[in-house]
């Protein structure tokens, strides 16, 4: 079948690691190949390590396999066909991926360096339908086209699911259908992304984007985030509640979670946009726990904390 790039997109689209914020380069995997089906894939370009993640050059991908991918400039994300006719985007800078229209988040988020954006190899080898084996000794990702499943009679969603350690769910959203009828000689997938496992919550959603509005809805979008950011550092910490819901009513700190107005509060667009970005991971205020107006208090509980961010009438503070 025939490969697609986007020749504009194959000059400047590379996979190496690099952390974000201006972090350094990781170590190349010195010697390290690529075998496809137990072919050698020719590398132009070297593989990256970095958190035991492993990290290649789309184009070597998009050289190998059937895929289409396009750079969107002016929304900064990156389209992605496959073979298997679904589409996927990815947000550069952002852990949000939607696959065939449904969001979900990923563990990790792609960025830019020096004009060229990154991802990691895990995910893209599992929306190209391949499985992914690290070869430590050899150095050597090799990458085995798994082959849809052809339904024969007598099967069931349930039956292949089980033959293939999937869920009935994660089964459909793959293959994109909802109403789970099978026809003799239908090809299925029968990889799914690990992403898949991980839907973006619209409670999760809806909540962080009331808390937002209520407390920075008059503020700058970054103002915004940062608040975003304060309650998922909060959830990510020991000292507070896990979840986005018990973090917003936990005793004692955001008084409209306990006076009806939280309830009562529908989000401007911009806040709901605000909570989708920190929820892919977009950080103004990286550690911060609080915040507060220095304007209206000036509680030594929040003025002996370090400051970590300022925007409009709010220090973010840990």
């Amino acid at each position: 079948m025939k490969k697609y790039i986007s020749i504009a997109f194959a000059i400047t689209l590379a996979l190496c690691v690099f952390a974000t914020e201006g972090k350094a380069l990781t170590e190349e995997i010195h010697g390290s190949s690529v075998q496809l089906d137990q072919e050698q894939v020719p590398l132009k370009d070297p593989l990256y390590m970095k958190d035991g993640r492993i990290f290649v050059p789309l184009r070597l991908l998009s050289e190998a396999l059937d895929i289409e991918v396009n750079w969107h400039k002016n929304t900064q994300q990156v389209e992605v066909k496959t073979a298997f006719n679904d589409q996927i985007w990815f947000n550069v800078g952002s852990k949000l991926v939607a696959m065939n229209g449904t969001e979900y988040l990923m563990d990790t988020q792609p960025f830019m360096e020096d004009g060229r954006v990154y991802l990691p190899l895990k995910h893209i080898s599992e929306i190209l339908h391949t499985r992914l084996m690290w070869e430590g000794t050899t150095k050597t990702a090799h990458l085995t086209t798994v082959a849809p499943y052809i339904v024969e009679k007598g099967d069931s969603l349930e039956s292949i699911s089980k033959e293939f350690s999937l869920s009935v769910g994660e089964l459909k959203r793959v293959n994109d259908t909802d109403d789970g009828f099978l026809a003799v000689g239908q090809e299925l997938r029968v990889l799914a992304p690990e992403y898949l496992s991980t839907p973006l919550s619209a409670e999760d959603v809806n909540l962080l984007a009331k808390i937002i509005f209520i407390e920075a809805g008059y503020e700058a979008y970054e103002g915004q985030i940062a608040v975003g950011n304060v309650i998922m550092n909060r959830v990510a910490h020991s000292s507070f509640p896990d979840t986005i819901r018990d973090v917003i009513y936990h005793p004692g700190q955001f008084p409209p979670a306990h006076n009806g107005t939280f309830e009562q509060t529908v989000p401007s667009d911009t806040a709901v946009n605000a909570a989708r970005e920190v929820l892919g991971g977009k950080e103004y205020a990286r550690g911060a726990l609080y915040f507060f107006n220095p304007n209206v208090t000036r509680h030594s509980f929040f003025t002996s904390k370090e400051v970590i961010a300022t925007f409009g009438n709010h220090r973010f503070v840990r």
